[in-house]
């Protein structure tokens, strides 16, 4: 089993020499480690197609690059973009779309791929909109769950806890794109198209890899059985 996942842009200037890189959390490789199952870094849309043909899936991870306002008709924004993200995400989405390979969006995957299906997004503050009392410095906050979703499949209930750790949220939903999971405040928390084998998250499940609760280790479990069916 290969899953492809988009690299992310960062830049620490504290780091020197060092500081522009692309790279993937550790939390992916662990993923993969538990998981036996390969990763594939695609850095850029020169030659996905030949990535695609050997990848059974992709997994947009987060990013903490924002998408430029003119993919969404956004208003224009003084924010310093360093590096259109964007532009390498969609011809490599196209193609696993056109293949009808799934795609797991997480955080800023789930706005790339609502941002993709025509949709837009939004800022939202989530420090005082999502923290639970007493649990601010978790970031944690609770989430409703539709009924027959893949959200549901994972916590089995209406009702469930997950991190928060994002600026931006979903405004308009994209076309073909279904709510299955949104928070108190009305922030979409989890979208699908199962007719094309898309699901998404606003929130960070791959964290839970390294801190032990393996709950949420079973979206990963889910989407790979899902990559396997040809």
């Amino acid at each position: 089993m290969i899953l492809g996942i988009l690299l992310r842009y960062g830049n620490r200037p504290e780091d020197g020499h060092w500081a522009e890189k692309a790279s993937i959390p550790f939390d992916y490789w662990d993923m993969a480690e538990k998981n036996n199952i390969t990763l594939c870094a695609i850095m850029n849309p020169t030659d996905a197609g030949r990535a695609c043909d050997i990848c059974d899936g992709l997994i947009i991870p987060g990013s903490s690059n924002t998408v430029l306002p003119e993919y969404y008709g956004g208003d224009p924004t003084d924010e310093i973009i360093k590096f259109d993200e964007y532009a390498h995400d969609k011809p490599i989405i196209d193609l696993f779309v056109e293949a009808g390979k799934p795609i797991f969006g997480i955080c800023q995957g789930i706005q790339v791929l609502n941002i993709y299906f025509g949709g837009s997004v939004k800022r939202v503050n989530v420090n005082y909109s999502h923290g639970l009392p007493g649990m601010a410095d978790k970031r944690m906050h609770e989430i409703n769950i539709e009924p027959d979703s893949f959200v549901w499949d994972v916590f089995g209930t209406s009702r469930a806890q997950v991190n928060s750790h994002h600026g931006w949220g979903i405004d308009r939903l994209g076309d073909g794109l279904r709510v299955v999971a949104a928070a108190d405040d009305g922030v979409i928390e989890a979208v699908d198209n199962r007719e094309k084998k898309v699901f998404a998250v606003q929130w960070h499940p791959e964290q839970n890899f390294h801190v032990g609760d393996p709950i949420e280790q079973e979206f990963f479990k889910n989407f790979i059985e899902v990559c396997k069916q040809k």
